[in-house]
């Protein structure tokens, strides 16, 4: 879509992150730009090149979360930087770890 100049058009991608697969809907720009090997959607590359704290909520039954403590100490030392393991998935790791950023947004102060 973005070679045919579609790049702005909303569609339906295919989403694979460590065996989980799921639909996400995004322009095509998008999706190709967080998917490209520079993209910020290489975590492994860019954690290393962070300069801001990292709060990294990660799920218990999220498939894409396997080996994230290994890459979240990739990261730059930051004493705000905080990990935190959560029950939940994919889809529930958002809500259920609202304590959590609250509590880590009330020490950036």
């Amino acid at each position: 879509m973005v070679a045919a100049g579609r790049g702005n058009e909303t569609a339906s991608f295919a989403d694979t992150n460590n065996g989980a697969n799921f639909t996400v809907e995004a322009t095509a720009a998008t999706y190709v730009s967080f998917f490209a090997a520079a993209s910020l959607g290489n975590i492994a590359d860019n954690v290393t090149r962070l300069r801001a704290p990292l709060l990294w909520i990660a799920g218990s039954a999220d498939q894409t979360q396997v080996g994230s403590n290994e890459l979240f100490r990739r990261a730059p030392a930051n004493p705000l930087n905080r990990y935190v393991a959560i029950t939940g998935g994919h889809m529930g790791t958002p809500s259920l770890g609202r304590e959590a950023v609250l509590a880590w947004l009330k020490e950036l102060r």
